[in-house]
């Protein structure tokens, strides 16, 4: 059997092809996507372990947000966005489609890929070696040994950078003059740079998380993913004190009790999930509660 048609075959067969995806941003406008169903693709256990894509640690992002307060140092911010971040990682292997519906092309016909597309499972991997391989070696960062997501540029006094980078929004923090020429690099599309969109350093979103400047410092909150969970289990707005009475502990259910269906359980695991997104990020006071609800979820009542 010709390569290709063994290959077209398996993918067939494992419903590895492709679909259009419509998704609603922020402002209310609709994005279409080209979507590989790539949740099948591979060799299971061999090719699609190292699926990451470049997260950056809580940690880390909060003591770049403290350099950026520390305005004696005359430290500015300025954040980007990569365009398309996912289309750019280069492919290790052949992979193929059938050609996407609309396209007039002769009957059995398959596509070879050039570049990764949205939903392979070595998309966001490929993704995260292409920015780190464009960094170090056409800018001149260095990584950290510590945090693979952070780079920095040294050239002068006058002329320094820290970046980091959570999939495809990058923040950078430090001189001026050093973040204007690291964004100019790292857009520079002659020596394999990428299409970005600067957001500038009013910094009032970033990670869905906003941003607001006071006379203090910076407060950080989350009312969109508040407002979520609170929907999800349709509670009004209450405010408390404290958000769970001292002592109480959470005790699993015994046998005989009445447990919540499959799909509410899952619900229930979806928004513990979210509080510990609030708690890692802007709510650290519901820590205490958060835990003691990780500690009873494995069977929730």
């Amino acid at each position: 059997m010709d390569p290709h048609q063994a290959e077209s075959t398996a993918q067939e067969q494992e419903d590895v092809w492709n679909q259009m995806e419509f998704e609603e941003k922020d402002d209310g406008r609709l994005r279409a996507r080209l979507v590989a169903l790539g949740h099948a693709a591979g060799v299971p256990g061999v090719d699609c372990q190292d699926s990451f894509a470049p997260v950056i640690n809580n940690v880390t992002w909060r003591l770049l947000l403290i350099l950026h307060l520390c305005q004696t140092n005359n430290h500015d911010i300025d954040q980007i966005d990569i365009k398309t971040a996912f289309l750019c990682g280069d492919l290790d292997e052949p992979m193929y489609m059938k050609p996407p519906a609309g396209h007039s092309v002769p009957p059995n016909t398959i596509l070879e890929l050039n570049k990764a597309i949205h939903g392979l499972a070595i998309a966001s991997r490929q993704w995260c070696n292409k920015w780190t391989h464009h960094l170090m070696n056409n800018c001149g960062f260095k990584q950290s040994w510590t945090e693979p997501c952070l780079f920095w540029r040294v050239r002068s006094n006058q002329e320094k950078v820290c970046s980091v980078v959570h999939v495809d929004d990058c923040l950078s923090v430090g001189t001026r003059l050093g973040i204007d020429n690291a964004i100019a690099d790292i857009s520079n599309e002659a020596r394999g740079g990428f299409k970005i969109k600067r957001l500038g350093n009013k910094f009032q979103s970033h990670l869905r998380c906003d941003i607001k400047t006071v006379k203090q410092g910076l407060v950080l909150c989350q009312p969109k993913l508040i407002e979520t969970i609170r929907e999800n289990f349709e509670v009004a707005r209450r405010h408390h004190t404290t958000p769970m009475a001292p002592k109480t502990v959470l005790q699993k259910p015994l046998e005989g009790d009445t447990l919540l269906s499959s799909q509410d359980q899952t619900k229930c695991r979806s928004t513990v999930g979210k509080l510990l997104c609030l708690v890692k990020m802007s709510r650290p006071d519901i820590a205490n509660v958060c835990n003691g609800i990780v500690n009873a979820q494995s069977c929730p009542n």
